[in-house]
């Protein structure tokens, strides 16, 4: 169809003023500090994006309403819809008018334009919770003797030397931080939308955890004074952050951090029971927390797993790893893989410590050769899994843990390690589906295959070397190793014995089997009272109070992360600003 000559030139005049407005909008822009920034270039484009489709749109003057469009700093405006840009010359407010289609766009973690629910709950119980635990401390909590500045302390240093203990126990204090904080929490950076959450909520429970720890161990060990702390005491309260992240990862990506920080808080005091009543009242020996740490951790966060659990919860897309998550999930592993002597060594003295050094890098060197082993073996493909390498290399030190101060000899490291490495590959393969599949059972990182299988079978074979320990192997030192086996106090025996061992001290005269089964024992406690424990954090952490993620949220940081926008360079691919505009920018 033809157009009169009429049509034609108010099309043209139509034409040029759309242009002068797009021009006179654009000069309003600041020019870019950082010309060759993507950022910048997609701001640009993004606003010559929206001014063109202005442009296009009928000019209908509504009455009442400006159609004028501003420059200030806000968002895009049209009715109820926002736009905001976040390029790298900043946000702008732009009118778009009321005639014609709109255009909006939103964050992508606000569905259908509404406004996020504001939930401050999480942050006014950390509140509480730190003002308590400060009066706490500022009640019950003091310096030990080597911290504090005693007078009398300082004389007797100065006349027999300082025997300040933070020089023999602050280097591997901070190798088991670094496990801590760098080492568990990149180990959890796998998902590939939830890496804020892995590495934040991480480091906010184990803070928690280390103070909670000091309050809750002092008052099972409290002997009438105040909780004196020490640099053994930040280790003790590494350990206990550890059983809690252990936990965590049980549960990764489906519990809010109002869930994580109940469950911490609940934990740490169950943690604090079990270790008293394993160490103080069983006398069992455990020097890298094989069994009050890992088991208890992973059986206890398992129960609130599946407390927890929901229908078809595994089904999201997020619950996966993309190529760079899985770097990211391998630096926690290498630091894990290195530090793992430290932490099994950590309260050991003397040869003690210097076997269960050499015990747990023969292990982790075991579990790790034997990880990559398996998980070709047993692959369709016959190719290595990045799930098995970040975890089952890591199996070695969980398994040797209860014994890795004994005389179990190098050779006995090695198998163990080894063995380790073959169940939790395993594990990963077979029983971790299989569980999921029969009962509902969910298990994010794997905790049950990492943690649970070889602290269990580290608590067996803690039983088995207190069998068949005998001053053969140790000499007058197996009363210093198992305590419990050393004579009764007043007794003939004991006088001898401090004849040739100052250092011995009164103990309850058992035999090796009797010892033995005090160590199965001690087993046993920890698995009941990290599996009814759990279950029951779980039940309470089902309470619509505790804020359940939703079910389209699992597995996503945007639930509870200010998340910034994803650059799509496919979108500025054919983007080409003239080099003429920015030749008297600054770079």
């Amino acid at each position: 169809m033809s157009l009169s000559q009429e049509q034609v030139s108010k099309t043209r005049s139509a034409i040029v003023n759309s242009t002068k407005a797009q021009q006179q909008f654009l000069s309003q822009i600041p020019r870019p500090t950082k010309p060759h920034s993507f950022d910048q270039i997609q701001g640009v484009h993004q606003i010559l994006q929206h001014s063109l489709l202005w442009a296009q749109q009928p000019q209908q003057q509504t009455k009442g309403r400006s159609q004028d469009r501003h420059g200030h700093i806000g968002s895009a405006q049209t009715g109820m819809a926002t736009r905001e840009f976040q390029g790298g010359i900043g946000p702008y407010t732009v009118d778009l008018g009321s005639g014609g289609e709109t255009h909006s766009e939103v964050a992508p973690n606000v569905k259908g334009g509404e406004d996020p629910v504001k939930d401050s709950s999480t942050a006014k119980l950390l509140l509480l919770v730190q003002i308590v635990i400060i009066f706490c401390f500022l009640i019950f909590v003091s310096y030990d003797d080597d911290a504090s500045a005693n007078p009398a302390k300082k004389q007797d240093d100065s006349a027999e030397g300082d025997s300040n203990s933070l020089p023999d126990y602050y280097p591997m204090f901070q190798d088991v931080h670094v496990m801590i904080f760098i080492g568990f929490g990149f180990l959890m950076t796998f998902l590939k939308k939830y890496g804020y959450s892995a590495v934040g909520f991480n480091l906010m429970i184990a803070a928690i955890a280390i103070q909670w720890s000091i309050l809750c161990r002092g008052v099972f060990h409290h002997d009438g004074s105040n909780i004196l702390i020490n640099v053994q005491s930040l280790i003790n309260g590494d350990f206990a952050a550890g059983a809690v992240l252990i936990s965590f990862g049980a549960v990764l990506g489906v519990t809010s951090p109002l869930q994580l920080l109940v469950m911490c808080l609940v934990e740490v005091f169950l943690y604090a029971a079990n270790e008293y009543i394993g160490t103080e009242l069983l006398k069992a020996i455990d020097v890298g927390g094989s069994m009050f740490i890992h088991t208890f951790g992973a059986y206890f966060g398992l129960a609130v797993s599946f407390a927890l659990r929901r229908q078809n919860e595994c089904e999201s897309d997020k619950e996966g790893s993309s190529y760079t998550s899985d770097i990211f999930a391998m630096i926690g592993t290498v630091f894990l893989w290195m530090f793992w002597p430290s932490f099994n060594g950590a309260m050991a003295t003397g040869d003690d410590q210097h076997r269960a050094v050499l015990n747990t890098v023969l292990s982790l060197c075991g579990s790790c050769l034997l990880s990559f082993a398996m998980s070709s073996l047993l692959s369709a493909d016959n190719k290595f899994s990045m799930v098995h390498v970040q975890n089952a290399s890591l199996a070695g030190g969980v398994a040797v843990g209860a014994v890795a101060d004994l005389m179990i000899k190098p050779f006995g490291a090695l198998i163990i390690g080894s063995g380790a490495g073959i169940l939790s590959t395993a594990g990963y393969i077979f029983l971790t589906p299989l569980l999921q599949n029969s009962i509902g059972l969910h298990d994010t990182c794997g905790v049950h295959n990492l943690h649970g299988m070889p602290g269990v079978v580290s608590g067996l074979v803690g039983a088995l070397m207190a069998a068949i320990a005998s001053e053969t192997d140790y000499g007058k030192s197996l009363y210093l190793q198992y305590p419990a086996r050393a004579p009764f106090a007043g007794s003939k025996e004991l006088v001898d014995l401090r004849q040739d061992l100052v250092k011995a001290e009164p103990g309850l005269n058992r035999s090796a089997t009797e010892q033995a089964v005090y160590q199965l024992a001690a087993l046993g406690v920890t698995l009941l009272i990290g599996l009814v424990g759990g279950a029951v954090t779980g039940a309470i952490l089902r309470i619509p109070l505790f804020n359940k993620v939703p079910q389209e949220q699992i597995f996503d940081d945007t639930q509870f992360w200010q998340v910034p926008e994803e650059t799509d360079s496919s979108a500025i691919v054919n983007f080409e600003p003239s080099p003429s505009k920015y030749k008297d920018s600054q770079l």
